[in-house]
């Protein structure tokens, strides 16, 4: 019975192959390996399959990619996808990093030795 359910989504995933791929590469795998969906390859991952399955179940819907991102990223936070928006509480994934580079640079530059 369970096989006849998962059944349309099996065939959804075959016939959007290409835009599930596309999708999946946007977004890193929840499974806490880091690694992109796409290329998330442990054998035991049990992540993997069911947000492949939710991306295909979306594009079944008739969403459009925007639309799928958006969705992933409201129910699994901005870390899920690859690179996150510039937007609202999510540009300090993009502040942060850039900030502590600078800070890092200058306090190096800072304790050089200068010529007098």
């Amino acid at each position: 019975m369970m096989v006849i359910a998962l059944l349309p989504l099996a065939l959804a995933l075959d016939s959007n192959g290409p835009r599930v791929a596309s999708l999946a590469a946007k977004m890193h795998c929840n499974c806490g390996c880091g690694d992109v969906l796409s290329e998330c390859l442990h054998a035991e991952c049990k992540a993997r399959g069911p947000l492949k399955q939710e991306i295909a179940a979306a594009i079944e819907q008739g969403k459009t990619d925007g639309q799928i991102l958006e969705a992933m990223r409201a129910r699994y936070g901005a870390t899920i996808l690859v690179t996150p928006p510039f937007r609202g509480f999510d540009m300090l994934l993009w502040i942060v990093p850039v900030a502590a580079a600078v800070i890092v640079v200058v306090a190096a530059w800072w304790r050089l030795p200068r010529k007098q």
